[in-house]
């Protein structure tokens, strides 16, 4: 799997975590706890990952700096509803309310990085950059368990 495989597969799991936290709104024998500390793992693991290693490749070249100015920006807002959310009673119903505020920004984060970083991939790094980002990422995202992660450096460019 690619380097932008790995990162969309973090993405559907997260999708597929959130959808599985909405159907158990209103459930009295069901605790969202569990969930939503898996979700708000899982979003930081990966956006530790994207800011490190990916979002700096895209912020070098013309055609997507802009874009990938948008992703740091979009993390920054939903680290904010995550502490937000977590802050509060999960059977307020504001609680939903700010899930449900949390949920439409984070699909629309994930659609935007795979239609407009992602897609543009081919445009900004040559094969072998392609190759060295999903060593870095793959490397990271094993070792993010709480060991040292790999020195983020930059993607050699070549040519």
């Amino acid at each position: 799997m690619d380097a932008f495989g790995l990162l969309q597969q973090d993405h559907r799991h997260a999708s597929s975590l959130m959808i599985r936290i909405k159907t158990e709104f209103g459930k009295t024998d069901v605790s969202l706890l569990p969930m939503f500390q898996e979700l708000t793992s899982a979003l930081q693991d990966h956006a530790q990952v994207e800011e490190l290693y990916v979002y700096p490749v895209f912020q070098q070249s013309e055609i997507t700096r802009d874009s990938a100015a948008k992703a740091l920006e979009d993390h920054r807002k939903m680290k904010v509803l995550l502490d937000e959310l977590a802050g509060m009673s999960r059977v307020d119903y504001r609680w939903v309310q700010k899930f449900n505020e949390f949920y439409e920004a984070a699909e629309r984060h994930m659609h935007m990085e795979e239609e407009e970083l992602f897609a543009q991939s081919g445009d900004v790094l040559t094969a072998q950059e392609a190759d060295e980002l999903e060593t870095k990422i793959d490397a990271a995202k094993k070792d993010i368990s709480g060991q040292t992660l790999p020195p983020a450096g930059e993607i050699r460019r070549h040519g």
